[in-house]
């Protein structure tokens, strides 16, 4: 799937009719200081999303792409605001005939090496930066497959040690 569609399809929703009343009817619940330019504010907000593809997998193997979407939430300096307006746009029906229907999850994933949530641990970018000081990703020995047992499956179950 092409990253860039799904970004049109997106940016479509987040400027449409529905979002524009959404924003529209926040604006005057917005401290004063925000209101003046809430409008430029919430726009350049929008116009930094940004979509990633993960090339996942479900289990046999099969393409699962997945989509991260990013803004800029610092733009929004107030955090209801922020909030009301994630919260809005996380609500969103996100289908489309040539898409699909795409599901809307905040936080997808926990990578169990950097603690980021927009990936897998298995996906996770830094163990190969130079200079990572975190844990690194296992690999499992002589190609096995995660949980194998390697002991000797001759052993009767009363010489295993547990």
């Amino acid at each position: 799937m092409d990253h860039k569609l799904v970004r049109d399809y997106v940016y479509s929703i987040w400027h449409d009719n529905i979002t524009s009343q959404f924003i529209q009817n926040g604006i005057p619940a917005m401290e004063d200081n925000a209101r003046e330019n809430a409008l430029h504010t919430v726009q350049s907000f929008m116009d930094s999303m940004k979509v990633e593809l993960l090339e996942m997998k479900s289990s046999g193997g099969l393409a699962s792409p997945t989509f991260n979407i990013y803004a800029d939430g610092s733009i929004i300096g107030e955090t209801n605001t922020w909030s009301n307006i994630r919260t809005h746009l996380a609500g969103r029906s996100y289908h489309s005939s040539r898409l699909g229907k795409g599901q809307v999850v905040i936080t997808p994933n926990n990578c169990g090496l950097c603690h980021g949530v927009d990936h897998p641990r298995g996906m996770c970018p830094f163990p190969s930066i130079d200079g990572w000081k975190g844990p690194r990703r296992y690999t499992q020995p002589n190609g096995q497959k995660k949980g194998a047992n390697t002991r000797n499956s001759t052993r009767s179950p009363a010489n295993r040690r547990f």
